[in-house]
């Protein structure tokens, strides 16, 4: 238990928690270029990005595992190393005054074919935002979601796709304020029953994908995840856990095909639907160069650089990729950088039931 009050009481400078634009079930290759990805979404990914883009699969996918872990740099590391083994729970707090913190990553295994997509997932999100020493107030997140998503696509129009995902997810976690009486008194039972909140919700995302057959291939795209707000019902024994908000999502790329490279740009345009919010922070920008077994990826996230890399071997590919979050309350003020890392075990097949794990990737989607 102090290993997971080290965790997720590091501090994030005040005001920063509340002005973060959270997600989960990330895709580490989106995030290298930028996390524009609603247009370009392909194999298992459509699924949690954009459900219109499975019209895009050729052949069969398996994904046996693929285990990502991102942070917020060595800090974290050192900082947890560095806790206190003995004292009380406010003893341990005071020593992350000024410091910053974010863990994240997860897991799924997946099918995918043309028109279709399965997945069982489950993916965690732990930041923390602790106010200053003279009014010492804790917000906090920590949300665990693991769950089941069945998609399925078709071709609405000619060149237009829509894609509907149902998912139901068991979630655990909160996001919550504590203030200077509960931090005075805290202990290893009180900090559980603050975050014992678990419930079980059912949620749709749905999409739209319009591409032109053209020598660039260009495409635009409508996302809207958790339709209505994913709500959640408490479990036996627990309080309820928070909501899922609803996201809008507009976004555009293009795919330009060669013998030796395949570049993807693409922009997307997040959280349409949450007014208050600085443009700057939806703004999302990349590209991707597909060489032969290496894909190399760039971009701007909330208005910081991101920068990526996957590669294939067989079996295995491996994803790494850092990306820059504005915690304040527009682009520039308070920038936190982030790392991940992720291992892919998966089975590839094209239409025809030949085996192509470690084909260059263009070479697998032609049309």
């Amino acid at each position: 238990m102090k290993l997971l009050v080290a965790m997720i009481t590091v501090l994030l400078g005040e005001g920063a928690f509340a002005a973060e634009l959270a997600e989960i079930n990330r895709s580490i290759r989106a995030l290298g270029m930028g996390n524009a990805y609603t247009t370009i979404a392909q194999d298992r990914d459509a699924l949690f990005y954009n459900p219109a883009a499975l019209s895009r699969v050729k052949g069969f996918e398996f994904v046996i595992f693929d285990p990502q872990l991102a942070a917020n740099g060595q800090e974290i590391i050192e900082d947890v190393r560095s806790t206190q083994s003995g004292g009380s729970i406010s003893d341990t707090l005071r020593q992350y005054y000024g410091k910053n913190a974010w863990v994240g990553g997860g897991f799924k295994s997946a099918f995918v074919a043309k028109n279709l997509g399965l997945a069982v997932y489950d993916s965690f999100d732990i930041a923390a935002n602790f106010g200053n020493p003279a009014f010492p107030n804790l917000n906090l997140r920590l949300v665990n979601d693991y769950g089941f998503a069945m998609g399925f696509s078709f071709e609405l129009l000619p060149m237009t796709y829509i894609g509907v995902v149902g998912k139901r997810v068991t979630r655990f976690g909160a996001e919550l304020p504590l203030g200077l009486d509960t931090l005075g008194t805290l202990s290893d039972t009180a900090l559980r029953e603050q975050v014992n909140r678990q419930g079980v919700g059912y949620g749709a995302d749905v999409g739209l994908l319009f591409e032109l057959p053209t020598s660039v291939r260009p495409k635009f795209s409508f996302v809207w995840k958790d339709v209505g707000v994913t709500k959640f019902v408490a479990s036996p024994g627990a309080n309820t856990p928070p909501n899922q908000r609803d996201e809008m999502i507009a976004g555009m790329g293009l795919e330009i095909e060669s013998m030796l490279v395949d570049i993807r740009p693409s922009i997307d345009i997040k959280n349409i639907n949450r007014y208050n919010e600085q443009l700057g922070k939806k703004v999302h920008m990349g590209i991707e160069f597909a060489l032969p077994f290496i894909d190399v990826r760039g971009g701007f996230h909330q208005g910081y650089y991101t920068a990526g890399l996957g590669v294939k071997m067989g079996l295995f590919k491996i994803d790494a990729a850092t990306w820059g979050v504005e915690l304040g309350q527009y682009p520039g003020q308070h920038e936190q950088r982030r790392y991940a890392a992720q291992l892919t075990i998966e089975l590839s097949f094209d239409p025809d039931f030949n085996f192509v794990n470690g084909r260059p990737r263009g070479l697998k989607e032609r049309r």
